[in-house]
């Protein structure tokens, strides 16, 4: 009686199988190391980034910054960071120091339109 081949080959087998679950495992390992590339990347570019944009935001010259008024108060003057489709108008408020959002119901914004006499 002629026996199987997985019976008459055992060690192929078992080496086979070995192989099979050794290259599952490194290309697991493989598949997590390249997705945490681009995260490692975008945070350090990011972190980058706003380290500029606060340096920018606490280097701003006063007289190149847009005022916020609501009637006749001023509610407070910094640099707009973006005015969102819902009205929501999101802004870098210099006096106090900090990110602040508000709705854009009767709000005006005044800014410089000019060059001022100390960029000359």
């Amino acid at each position: 009686m002629r026996r199987s081949y997985w019976v008459r080959q055992p060690i192929v087998v078992l080496l086979t199988l070995v192989g099979v679950a050794v290259t599952g495992v490194c290309a697991a390992a493989l598949l997590s190391i390249a997705s945490t590339i681009p995260g490692i990347a975008g945070e350090r570019f990011g972190s980058a980034e706003a380290a500029r944009v606060s340096d920018r935001l606490r280097k701003d010259s006063p007289s190149k910054q847009t005022e916020i008024w609501r009637g006749e108060h001023l509610l407070g003057k910094g640099e707009i960071i973006i005015i969102t489709s819902s009205e929501v108008i999101a802004w870098y408020d210099s006096d106090q120091k900090a990110l602040r959002t508000i709705t854009t119901e009767g709000i005006e914004l005044r800014a410089p339109l000019g060059p001022t006499k100390a960029d000359h």
